[in-house]
C-alpha cells in the first residue's frame, strides 16, 4: 500500500470479531507485529506499539476493512 508518498508492507496475521462492530486485527507491519482496533468507523492502535501516522493506521484499517468486508 502506498501512503504519503511511502510504501508500506503489511500482512493479516489474525482477526477476531469482538461484537457490536469492532474488530482487532493483528498485521505485520514493515516486519513488526501490531494490534489495530475497529471502534465503530475509526481505526486505532492496541497499544502504541507502532510509532506512526493516525491516518497511516486508518488507511490500513480501511484497505483491510474493504478486503474482509468488516
Amino acid at each position: 500500500m502506498t501512503f504519503g508518498q511511502r510504501d508500506y508492507i503489511f500482512q493479516v496475521l489474525n482477526l477476531a470479531d469482538l461484537g457490536g462492530k469492532k474488530y482487532e486485527v493483528q498485521v505485520l507491519l514493515d516486519g513488526v507485529t501490531t494490534t489495530l482496533i475497529k471502534d465503530q468507523e475509526t481505526w486505532r492502535l492496541k497499544k502504541d506499539e507502532y510509532n506512526s501516522d493516525p491516518a497511516l493506521i486508518n488507511a490500513i484499517g480501511k484497505a483491510i476493512g474493504l478486503r474482509y468486508r468488516l
